[in-house]
């Protein structure tokens, strides 16, 4: 595992840790200049990071 590789790390409510998650996506995607939004969803928890 790389240093500060989160993807096998869970994260407390209200806590936080720092670190990296990679994700694969396609060329068109990352060479666009047009937003890119991560939105998690779990049970009634939603949250939406701006990603770019």
């Amino acid at each position: 595992m790389i240093d500060k590789d989160l993807s096998k790390e869970s994260v407390k409510p209200l806590s936080s840790k720092t670190g990296f998650v990679v994700m694969k996506v396609p060329d068109t995607v990352a060479e666009s200049e047009d937003g890119l939004i991560l939105r998690l969803e779990k049970d009634e928890d939603k949250v939406t990071i701006n990603l770019r």
